[in-house]
């Protein structure tokens, strides 16, 4: 039995599938994710957005309007330089050419830039970014082999070779994160005089960040840098579901590329709060505490050494399973000789294949856990000839009687 998808959040929810369809498209236009937009979920018509799915969604939304602190930029991040040093465009030189009138011009941008477009020059590298001691808003950023900040201005700069060679540099935020600004490294100076970069910036989303200059009155003088974070935790899982035993809720989902581990998170009201109930390595866990008639919703995180990702969809469970009652099957008479406590065993199945328990009513007569039945205490035929009981077989959700007779013969 599968449970069905539940996005579940009591009266926004009257919320349309177009006004949702509408999130997706907005996260979409605002570009929100350093590649191709991966929605949290899939919804069908007649789905109900649940509070944590639809928070996922918000909380995607609103990151274009949070600053970006000096917490975030910590770590490894791979750079994508866009790079024009003219306003001009000479038809008969290719911008990758040092010449007056192309991109390229006299800063001789080296190592690897590539055309783009017919327009700017390409190139990337990886980039270091550490914290300053004892400073809230200050880092330092270290180019692998290429410095990609560099003075704007396009006249004679001697000192053309410290563009493309790994160099250090101290930034800030400015401007309450509007500016990101840059004293570039020491050696990088020409006549006593040192170098400073300045950027706008913009996140585009949790990994990838944007600072730019230019283009200067529209032409092709302008600096554009893009920041993706190396070392990402992995998407969230998807396809999960669930599945039902006559002891457990069995949970399973598709892998997320990846991941190491996952994080099962359950709830067992509509109202409740999610918590881990288990960190399998494997694509699928089995919840086996779970009461019959209860109702659970599951969320699963996929996890490795770089992070969390967010959640996947919401599933809810009602754990009601059809579930085979035991049978036994041994006869209900017995006889017993006196001065002996031994008097039979009871036989029981079930279909299921469920661990059986066995239970006695009364002190007179015993059963063990494998429906072994004898005395407490030998009887004695002149004192008492026949005695019942009351016999009980569960597999913990059904339970089945049988009242039994053991007469006793005198030895």
């Amino acid at each position: 039995m599968i449970a069905k998808i539940e996005i579940s959040l009591a009266k926004i929810i009257s919320i349309s599938r177009k006004f949702i369809f509408g999130f997706v498209i907005l996260t979409t236009s605002l570009n929100l994710s350093a590649e191709a937009y991966k929605s949290v979920v899939k919804f069908s018509d007649g789905d109900v957005v649940s509070a944590s799915v639809l928070n996922d969604l918000i909380d995607r939304i609103e990151l274009s309007l949070k600053e970006i602190t000096v917490d975030e930029l910590l770590g490894s991040w791979t750079a994508s330089q866009y790079f024009c040093a003219s306003s001009l465009n000479d038809p008969t030189l290719d911008a990758t050419q040092a010449g007056a009138r192309t991109c390229n011009n006299t800063l001789g941008l080296t190592g690897g830039a590539n055309l783009e477009g017919g327009l700017a020059l390409k190139r990337t590298d990886t980039v270091a970014i550490s914290a300053v001691s004892g400073q809230d808003n200050q880092f330092d950023i270290a180019f692998s082999t290429r410095n990609m900040f560099g003075n704007d201005s396009s006249g004679t700069i001697q000192t053309a070779a410290n563009f493309n060679s790994a160099k250090t540099h101290r930034c800030a935020f400015l401007g309450d994160g509007a500016l990101f600004g840059c004293v570039l490294d020491p050696s990088m100076k020409e006549s006593g005089r040192r170098f400073s970069s300045y950027f706008n910036t913009q996140r585009l989303s949790s990994t990838r960040i944007k600072l730019s200059w230019g283009p200067w009155r529209g032409g092709g003088l302008f600096n554009v840098v893009i920041l993706d974070k190396d070392k990402l935790p992995p998407d969230a899982p998807t396809s999960v579901q669930t599945t039902l035993s006559s002891s457990a809720v069995a949970v399973s989902w598709t892998a997320s590329i990846g991941a190491t581990s996952y994080d099962v998170h359950r709830k067992a009201t509509a109202t409740g709060t999610f918590t881990s109930i288990g960190t399998p390595s494997a694509v699928s866990y089995v919840d086996a505490a779970v009461t019959s008639g209860g109702t659970y919703w599951y969320r699963i995180f996929a996890k490795n050494s770089d992070g969390t990702s967010v959640g996947s969809s919401v599933v809810k469970s009602i754990y009601n399973p059809a579930n085979s009652t035991p049978v036994i099957s041994s006869d209900s008479a017995f006889t017993a000789v006196e001065n002996q406590t031994a008097i039979g065993s009871i036989t029981a199945s079930d279909a299921d294949s469920d661990s059986l328990t066995y239970t006695i009513s009364g002190t007179e007569i015993l059963i063990s856990s494998t429906g072994v039945v004898s005395f407490n205490a030998a009887p004695v035929y002149a004192t008492k000839s026949s005695y019942t009981a009351t016999i009980s077989v569960s597999d913990g959700v059904k339970t089945t009687t049988q009242d039994i007779t053991v007469t006793i013969t005198e030895a």
